[in-house]
């Protein structure tokens, strides 16, 4: 049910939404839909008879998702190793893709800039929109908005801050992710002369960007581990699985979805091999058995391969034959056949790698569409769970943040994003808007299967956009302008 905007007499007014991961092509999460919503929310907005402040408060645009979004060209490193990704040429490619296919999105944005002359748009970079950074994304981005002189590029603001404070009230504004351990932005530092360790820092401002130079001499931005996860595995299941990544937050997916993988007959083979070198990144560790992340009395043998070995043996002889021939096709050097491969724990690793990079050769397998998961309580006898070691809770450690943050610079409010997670604590002063994407509902739902994740499966994933306003004087509230109810 939609919530109309409210409509309060007062000089000006703050609007702060979130998350909304704008992007383009088949990875695309803004659908028809969710476009929709957004353009009518920014319609309403526009019709205030007093000043507006639309605050975007990160992940605005999903350029990690947008085209281009797979090649070994999008990843290099620095001199000393630090990850980076895209260079400003490759960021601006992903802009003009995004805006070509959200036209309506942002013609809305330059009606309401057009609409009150002191109306201002206020761009919050988040960990999938890093690429503000660049001066380039920048200028296309204002050009894209100003409607070729209806706006003024005073109205636009690029806050290259890791915080955003307005002019009136005492709130403290972010993204959040620089709290998530997977997704912050902060590199190891060493002294140049001595090479001992200075400690890691935020690359979060102007002064100090997160883009780096790489061996080659090309700048790129800094490749945090949630953006590195989606250009090296996480894109290519949502190729496959369009719904797979939006299931948040991460840790739930992992729980749920990820371990259920390695069970005979819970996910289908193609997940199998996609979580498996998630979990072997995860690790650390490119030659040790990715299970050390989960917990099972059954861990003498590598499930990922206990399973692909289950496949082969169901081939034909002349299917066998054929995938051994797309293997070496493919430039793998197969000089024996894959079930020795697989049947040696050390052999087992390079093939596994191969497969879980190029999953379109699974489609030689006869697939389980009637895969089931289980959730961790009601699991079966073996089932694998995530270790609890690495089941990071990123909604407390914003909620943790906003504590500390409250406590030692005496804001009256914190408002963050990132986690997709809606959280309204006026008790504590905290807020989070949760997100303008579709999120997978768990109330009630101890048995589902990966066949949810696939094309067509919106009903599982219903959304909720959320925004917080404040107004003078600064008492945030967080409203609903839309719902979509699951029957």
């Amino acid at each position: 049910m939609k919530v109309p905007i409210a409509k309060k007499s007062v000089d000006t007014a703050i609007l702060i939404i979130s998350d909304l991961h704008v992007g383009a092509g088949p990875l695309d999460d803004c659908d028809d839909e969710l476009e929709a919503q957004l353009v009518s929310f920014i319609e309403g907005v526009c019709t205030r008879a007093y000043p507006v402040e639309l605050i975007i408060n990160g992940d605005f645009l999903d350029f990690a998702q947008a085209p281009p979004w797979r090649g070994r060209e999008l990843e290099s490193v620095s001199a000393l190793g630090i990850p980076l990704c895209f260079t400003e040429e490759q960021s601006v490619a992903k802009l003009r893709a995004i805006v070509k296919e959200h036209i309506s999105i942002f013609a809305g944005l330059t009606n309401f800039l057009a609409a009150n002359s002191q109306n201002r748009l206020v761009i919050n970079p988040g960990n999938h929109d890093a690429d503000f950074f660049w001066p380039r994304v920048r200028a296309v981005f204002l050009k894209s908005v100003l409607g070729k002189g209806r706006a003024d590029p005073e109205q636009v603001l690029f806050n290259l801050a890791q915080v955003y404070k307005p002019d009136f009230g005492n709130t403290w504004i972010e993204h959040g992710n620089n709290y998530d351990p997977a997704n912050q932005f902060r590199i190891d530092e060493y002294d140049p002369i001595g090479g001992s360790h200075l400690g890691r820092s935020l690359y979060w401002d102007q002064a100090k960007p997160p883009i780096l130079t790489d061996r080659t001499g090309v700048k790129r931005l800094y490749e945090c581990l949630g953006t590195r996860f989606m250009i090296e595995f996480l894109n290519s299941l949502d190729a496959h699985y369009p719904f797979v990544d939006n299931v948040k937050p991460f840790k739930r997916f992992l729980q749920i979805f990820g371990a259920s993988a390695f069970v005979s007959g819970f996910g289908p083979l193609k997940a199998t091999l996609a979580v498996w070198r998630m979990l072997r990144y995860i690790s650390g560790n490119a030659v040790t058995d990715p299970t050390g992340l989960l917990e099972t009395e059954r861990t003498e043998k590598d499930p990922a391969a206990v399973l692909l070995v289950e496949k082969i043996k169901m081939l034909s002889d002349e299917e066998r034959f054929a995938f051994h021939q797309t293997l070496r096709d493919r430039q793998f050097n197969l000089e024996r056949s894959a079930l020795t491969y697989l049947q040696d724990p050390e052999m087992s690793v390079p093939l596994l790698t191969f497969l879980s990079e190029n999953l379109d050769l699974l489609d030689a397998f006869p697939q389980d569409n009637s895969s089931y998961l289980s959730q961790e309580n009601s699991a079966p006898d073996g089932y694998l769970t995530l270790s609890k070691r690495f089941a990071v809770d990123e909604t407390q450690e914003l909620i943790r943040a906003a504590q500390s943050i409250i406590r030692e610079n005496k804001v009256e409010a914190v408002i963050m994003g990132h986690t997709h997670e809606p959280v309204r604590d006026p008790e504590l002063a905290y807020f989070n808007t949760g997100s303008w994407t579709r999120n997978y509902d768990f109330k009630d739902r101890k048995l589902t299967s990966w066949e949810i994740l696939k094309p067509g499966s919106q009903k599982y994933f219903p959304y909720e956009l959320n925004y917080v306003e404040l107004s003078d004087p600064a008492e945030p509230r967080m409203e609903t302008y839309a719902r979509e109810e699951i029957n």
